[in-house]
């Protein structure tokens, strides 16, 4: 993120958020991960790279590249006001395991 001397930071067109494809009345959809802010509030978070993604979540962390755009267009229509760009996520926080990944891409098939 390179900040505009006018403008201020400018923000990436396709970002890495923590989501994962579900299958929804026969249809294959993405589900995005909401995490829960320390104030109770929720919020998306999405990284600039995907090296800070695996930073914050972990190698078994499942994700999708997304255009910034749509995954604003989708929270807000779920009612999720927040996007944190490249957020510090706690250490106490959940994350996926290598173990709960297989699992999950074994449903899938």
């Amino acid at each position: 993120m390179n900040p505009d001397p006018v403008l201020g930071p400018v923000l990436p067109g396709l970002v890495y958020a923590p989501a994962r494809p579900i299958v929804r009345d026969g249809r294959r959809e993405l589900l995005y991960e909401i995490r829960r802010n320390p104030d109770g509030s929720q919020a998306l978070p999405v990284f600039s790279t995907l090296e800070r993604l695996v930073d914050a979540f972990g190698p078994a962390q499942p994700w999708a590249q997304v255009p910034l755009r749509a995954a604003r267009a989708v929270m807000c229509a779920a009612g999720v006001t927040q996007l944190q760009l490249d957020p510090t996520i706690a250490e106490d926080a959940w994350r996926w395991s290598a173990a709960e990944l297989a699992r999950y891409q074994e449903e899938l098939r």
